[in-house]
């Protein structure tokens, strides 16, 4: 029957002992008396003495062999997924890597990251079966998949939902009930841009939702508001596009003007700023939005007595928030945004609309970020506009570049 004992040696050559294994011990020539106690299954103890001779080494000082006991037997270690795999799948989506060679540089960690951050996934720039299965169903959405991989691949363990929804809020608001404010393209303006971006559906975006109002009341647009706050979820990506007047009060607070707008009475008429900015920055997930409004037009001579908005400081406040805001906006503080029959739309919206048709794929890899649209923006709506238009973006410093489309 099995016993267990309690070993008990002299200090001087207690040694180690690794899972119950012999091992060799220099220890002094003379005999070395072992106590131990048996106990048996009634828990009955009985002492014992073992007297052993132990065998005396030829040199004093112990070989490695000697002293070092042999390890234990390690549990198998989780296998890592194949970096070559990862780094080829990568690279298939359009992110850099560098060479598939099995080696985690630092190109592999940033692409990795990179991925990661595209997904809102938690980001640690490290390979893992995850990560690998996630990238596996990634590729096989976006091309078709050969017969290795289908041999190969290893299904997800559960369903995840790799692609970003697409939530659009778009106001356009051309009439009001002030003749004299009319503008001609608004509402075409927020068709136009639904439309380019109702075309992502499939692509970067698993779904496009939009909810477009024309010529809105100001209840209508606010309940629009707490619409797209009830739908975005930390996985989604939201969009608000704004194209109407604007006007600021004396204090040089910004409202946007619905159907019922009056420059002479924003708090009563008017959308206050600070309810579309609570909305956007109390949004999960990312947040684009794009302002065309200060139009050329009625207003022009109103706008509450040369008071000028300034729309530098909106687009600051949101890109400074803690979730900040990617922020366009079609001119500076001290410009007006410029309709056209020639365009039939506002020089900022007809600039936005070719550029993510794909104008503004600088780099040509048939993605368009943050980054390349705002350079295409500056550069062609004063083109438009001979100069008298400057669009402006601001995006928060903690968020990088990510594709729109």
């Amino acid at each position: 029957k099995e016993i267990s004992g309690i070993l008990q040696m002299p200090e001087s050559i207690r040694k180690p002992w690794i899972n119950d294994q012999m091992v060799t011990v220099p220890v002094p020539s003379e005999d070395v008396q072992i106590s131990l106690i048996a106990e048996n299954r009634h828990a009955a103890s009985t002492p014992a003495t073992v007297r052993l001779k132990w065998h005396q080494t030829q040199t004093s000082t112990p070989t490695s062999a000697q002293t070092t006991p042999r390890p234990a037997q390690s549990a198998p270690r989780e296998e890592t997924p194949p970096v070559k795999k990862i780094q080829a799948y990568l690279s298939k989506l359009g992110y850099d890597p560098g060479p598939a060679d099995g080696v985690m540089g630092r190109k592999t960690n940033n692409a990795i990251q990179q991925f990661q951050r595209n997904l809102n996934l938690p980001v640690d720039g490290k390979p893992s079966q995850s990560l690998l299965e996630i990238l596996e169903d990634r590729v096989k959405n976006i091309a078709p998949v050969s017969k290795e991989t289908i041999v190969s691949a290893k299904k997800p363990s559960q369903s995840i939902r790799l692609k970003p929804k697409l939530y659009i809020l778009a106001v356009g608001a051309s009439k009001y009930h002030d003749d004299a404010l009319a503008l001609a393209y608004p509402v075409k303006d927020a068709q136009d841009f639904t439309d380019v971006m109702t075309a992502q559906k499939g692509g970067l975006y698993s779904d496009v939702v939009v909810k477009l109002m024309t010529n809105p009341s100001k209840d209508t647009v606010l309940s629009s508001l707490e619409w797209l706050e009830r739908e975005t979820t930390s996985r989604d990506v939201a969009m608000v596009f704004l194209a109407g007047h604007g006007a600021a009060d004396r204090n040089n607070n910004y409202y946007f003007l619905p159907v019922e707008g009056n420059p002479d009475s924003l708090k009563r008429t008017a959308i206050p700023f600070s309810e579309i900015k609570n909305t956007l920055i109390g949004l999960p997930g990312k947040v684009v939005a794009f302002i065309d409004t200060c139009h050329s037009g009625g207003i022009m001579g109103r706008r509450l007595r040369g008071v000028y908005m300034d729309i530098d400081r909106i687009a600051n406040d949101l890109s400074a928030a803690e979730n900040g805001v990617v922020v366009f906006t079609s001119s500076t503080s001290r410009q007006n945004s410029i309709e056209d029959d020639r365009w039939k739309n506002g020089a900022f919206t007809k600039a936005l609309v070719e550029g993510l048709s794909g104008r503004a794929d600088i780099n040509t890899d048939r993605a368009i970020t943050i980054t390349e649209l705002d350079y295409y923006l500056s550069e062609r709506v004063k083109e438009l506009t001979d100069g008298k238009q400057t669009p402006a973006t601001a995006k928060p410093s903690t968020i990088q570049d990510f594709p729109l489309q």
